[in-house]
């Protein structure tokens, strides 16, 4: 696969940042969530299109956005020693990259432009993970069993 202008610079925005020092924000976040939160919405966003533009139909595409954007804050999380967010009971990370694939899906079914479709799907994602950040929506804790 080729890389685009697009895709190399979604990258380089995901990476810069989350290679910094973690400090904390005044608000009390951490440095890496706004920039993390975006990267999570136009992962989601590259992926279903990407997807879409092979030629395949909404379920695969809604799978491939939601595996591109969790795959991608996999790789940041390890590459900076954190634990993934994946695998933590955390906010809502997964899920707000599911939000920004099916809105993607809805909105495009409506036949709107393609431009309008990726705003609006990014800020659907970027809602719904810094929403669940700001008031402490949260997933179900994994089950590890031994």
């Amino acid at each position: 696969m080729v890389a685009t202008g697009t895709t190399v610079a979604t990258a380089l925005a995901d990476a810069f940042p989350a290679l910094a020092v973690i400090s904390v924000l005044p608000g009390g976040w951490p440095v890496i969530v706004p920039p993390a939160t975006v990267a999570i919405s136009g992962f989601a966003v590259a992926g279903t299109l990407r997807t879409f533009d092979t030629g395949f139909d909404a379920w695969p595409a809604v799978l491939l956005g939601v595996i591109t954007a969790v795959g991608g804050g996999l790789i940041r999380d390890v590459m900076t020693g954190v634990q993934p967010a994946i695998f933590q009971r955390s906010e809502l990370y997964a899920f707000a990259a599911l939000g920004t694939s099916l809105t993607l899906v809805v909105l495009r079914a409506l036949d709107l432009p393609r431009g309008m479709i990726i705003l609006i799907s990014i800020a659907v994602g970027i809602g719904l993970r810094l929403g669940s950040v700001r008031y402490g929506w949260t997933t179900w804790a994994p089950r590890w069993t031994t």
